[in-house]
């Protein structure tokens, strides 16, 4: 949906976490001058002016107000930029929270992560991302609140999922732990990352994993062993 140019305007200094003011001194102009611009359109002499100031701004973006605030080039170079864990998280929010910026609530992105990277993003009570390449950006207006999406692989889920679907999912954290009886979760275990659907295990330690391929028979872990439980709520499947 397009923005008008009030809504894109303040989207920008949003997404540049700068005052108006601020902005209006970085281009040499007055405070005033910015107010006007959100009345009308932008001409291209003030949009070549806002991209020479700040060069990692959309031309498209401050035309049409389509897409992101932010070139995706930029968005890679600052991320990859990163030399130590701590710093690469602090820039992956960053990168996620300027490609929401430009986007409605309802338009978020869920990113697209390939399964060894499960591991990382169910480790902890906040997803927690080291360096795994981003597949993909999805947005799935009515899966909006999925927290990542994975490639399924193997045949134990068949006829329910098939090798190359993807699926969507959204954690649920271990301090508040409990099972929808025979819903399917992804989880996270010394076996690696596994999609099945949970059932109850023999007592209050155990839990059923069970599959909907009948070659693969039903087996039970420890809850101790779990390092990560996410809830699947979605499934994108190309014929």
């Amino acid at each position: 949906m397009q923005k008008s140019t009030g809504t894109r305007i303040d989207l920008l200094l949003d997404a540049l976490n700068i005052s108006q003011l601020d902005f209006a001194k970085r281009m040499n102009i007055s405070s005033a001058a910015i107010t006007n611009w959100k009345k009308r359109q932008l001409g291209i002499n003030v949009i070549n002016k806002i991209v020479e100031c700040f060069p990692q701004i959309s031309r498209d973006w401050l035309i049409t107000g389509e897409g992101s605030c932010f070139k995706a080039s930029q968005v890679v170079t600052d991320l990859f930029s990163a030399t130590e864990d701590e710093e690469y998280n602090k820039k992956l929010h960053v990168a996620q929270k300027l490609v929401f910026k430009s986007q409605d609530t309802e338009e978020k992105r869920i990113p697209l992560i390939p399964v060894d990277a499960m591991d990382g993003a169910l480790s902890d009570d906040n997803i927690s991302i080291n360096k795994w390449d981003i597949e993909d950006w999805l947005v799935i207006p009515a899966l909006r609140k999925s927290d990542f999406a994975i490639r399924v692989e193997g045949d134990s889920m068949q006829p329910r999922y098939f090798r190359g679907d993807i699926i969507t999912c959204t954690r649920v954290p271990l301090n508040s732990l409990w099972f929808q009886w025979g819903k399917v979760y992804v989880v996270s275990t010394r076996q690696g990352a596994l999609v099945k659907h949970v059932e109850k295990g023999s007592d209050l330690e155990h839990i059923l994993l069970v599959s909907d391929n009948p070659d693969y028979k039903p087996f039970e872990i420890p809850t101790s062993e779990l390092f990560g439980v996410a809830i699947v709520n979605g499934l994108i499947r190309v014929e």
